[in-house]
């Protein structure tokens, strides 16, 4: 797992924005942990929100590839 496609790549922004939000719920201090915490925290305690972030960014990938072909 890649901490700038997780944490940093702008073409996965908005499902990481829901991702995090999500995540912030159940954690309220998510959203104030520096971006190397936040990435070993959902490594460690959010596998299956991780798993549809991964289904859906992986979605999005393969639309962005084929969408011209």
């Amino acid at each position: 797992m890649s901490f700038i496609f997780l944490c940093e790549c702008e073409t996965y922004s908005a499902l990481r924005k829901d991702l995090f939000k999500s995540i912030n719920e159940f954690c309220p201090g998510f959203e104030d942990m520096e971006p190397r915490q936040k990435f070993v925290y959902i490594l460690k305690h959010e596998n299956r929100k991780l798993a549809k972030f991964l289904i859906k960014a992986c979605d999005s990938r393969r639309n962005l590839l084929y969408e011209n072909v």
